[in-house]
């Protein structure tokens, strides 16, 4: 509890509390009511320690952390909404920044004798960023944004826009703004071209010389409305994969523990052809783990893993990543892989994960995670297998990546396991799902919060799950 006992405070000749005590304990919300003067803020001051009693004593437990949103909170300048939020959360936040700040060393000339330290760097602390769930606070802190009705802000074609509202408000506002822009360039160019047809044709009509200079003069000085410039979203038409046995894996009495701690004990489960299942669970329920097993890179302490007869399996996880070679750009990566292939064929694979122009001459080396993970499906999916295994695969995608890759995806004739906290993937690709419900358990396996329960196997979508269940699993996000 947070105590403030025999509390006396005085600013000059204005006593504010002569011997006051006040108690907050845990889960208790008080709203501190008063006229101005009255000492309001001076009660936060003393609790978040900036300023001292006069007498008495504030007692804070040691473990308590506390947000404090005051009045003046300053002049804040120089970054965006979305930076100030994330330089809140410490270690990771120092991180974020100073990504952002290799970034632009990486983009300026006159920093080119540095530039093999500046990659160096960008590649360790990227690493750092990623395995600390940076890309994830990332993603909260525009959830958190949005929620508050903050400005959400578009960067496209090299110019910042900002709409006020939250996302979905943003998202209805760009989409008017486009068309108003659409429509004025349209216009412009319409009375442009009226203007033009009139001088060439009376450029030597003496009579017509007035009007025609008059006109001329116009022309300018007309402020030119500039072509709206929206990002490019390529569509691209997958490969069917070849056709696989009915039963593509069987799991069979699987048993899986680290140490004292018991993932799976006994358990089975059957996949068919065309079922898509998603794998649901709170952090450290074994999703991952089970991805691992099917796909062969870990290997069950008992029990069986049998797959299917005809099956191509392609397994993507951000181990993944680690497959790409550095010394290779991002076409000389898919060019490696598909030899055979024409320039055009490639160029316009990679347009379809946003790699357009210079972009496909980037070297992998300096890729951010969400480029990294676009190159991989992009040459997971060109030939794609019967049989995917997806480990968080909208990780680092932006918003047009992620929706043109479930829409690529629902047609995919083959089968699906995949474990994501994307409601959209998940509401958009799966018609079975699994939710593992391990107990709580402690280091040495005991489960304070009782046993486990036994998976859950839900024969229909997420969505009818939801609707089944009435809660969303655990961690899912827009």
């Amino acid at each position: 509890m947070i105590t403030l006992s025999n509390i006396s405070k005085r600013y000059g000749r204005q006593i504010l509390f002569v011997e006051a005590s006040f108690q907050l304990n845990p889960d208790e919300k008080f709203g501190l009511v008063g006229p101005n003067g009255a000492g309001k803020s001076t009660i936060f001051r003393l609790i978040v320690g900036e300023e001292d009693p006069d007498e008495g004593t504030v007692s804070v437990p040691k473990r308590t952390t506390i947000g404090y949103f005051r009045q003046d909170i300053g002049e804040m300048c120089g970054r965006s909404v979305l930076d100030e939020t994330i330089a809140g959360s410490g270690h990771l936040g120092e991180l974020h920044h100073e990504l952002r700040d290799l970034e632009l060393a990486m983009a300026d000339p006159d920093r080119a004798d540095e530039m093999e330290q500046i990659v160096q760097r960008f590649g360790e602390v990227l690493d750092l960023y990623q395995g600390q769930g940076g890309y994830d606070l990332e993603s909260r802190a525009r959830t958190v944004l949005g929620g508050l009705g903050f400005a959400a802000d578009q960067i496209d074609g090299g110019e910042f826009i900002s709409y006020t509202g939250d996302y979905d408000y943003f998202v209805r506002q760009r989409a008017v703004a486009e068309a108003n822009r659409e429509a004025t360039y349209t216009r412009q160019q319409a009375m442009l071209a009226k203007e033009r047809r009139f001088v060439e044709r009376f450029a030597t009509h003496v009579a017509k010389a007035a009007q025609v200079q008059s006109r001329v003069k116009k022309l300018e000085k007309i402020e030119l409305v500039e072509p709206p410039r929206r990002r490019r979203i390529v569509e691209f038409k997958f490969q069917d994969p070849p056709r696989s046995g009915d039963d593509v894996v069987e799991l069979k009495g699987l048993s899986k523990a680290y140490g004292s701690r018991v993932i799976y004990d006994d358990f089975s489960l059957k996949i068919r052809r065309k079922e898509r299942w998603c794998v649901l669970g709170r952090n450290g329920a074994g999703k991952t783990t089970l991805l691992k097993l099917v796909a062969g890179k870990a290997t069950p302490d008992a029990g069986s893993v049998r797959l299917g007869v005809n099956l191509k399996v392609g397994y993507f996880a951000q181990q993944s990543l680690e497959q790409l070679d550095p010394a290779l750009t991002v076409f000389e990566q898919v060019q490696k892989h598909f030899p055979a292939e024409g320039r055009g064929v490639l160029c316009h694979l990679l347009g379809a994960f946003q790699f357009c122009g210079d972009d496909i001459d980037k070297p992998t080396r300096i890729l951010s995670g969400g480029e990294k993970s676009r190159l991989v499906l992009a040459r997971m999916l060109f030939n794609p297998p019967n049989f995917l295994i997806l480990d968080e695969p909208t990780n680092h995608l932006d918003l047009e990546t992620k929706e043109m890759l479930v829409s690529a995806l629902a047609d995919f004739e083959g089968t699906m396991l995949f474990v994501s906290h994307d409601r959209t993937f998940l509401k958009g690709l799966s018609n079975r799902v699994l939710e593992l419900r391990p107990g709580d358990q402690n280091a040495d396996g005991k489960s304070p919060g009782g046993p486990a329960q036994p998976p859950l196997i839900y024969d229909g979508s997420y969505s009818e799950f939801v609707a089944r269940t009435g809660n969303e699993a655990s961690g899912v996000h827009r």
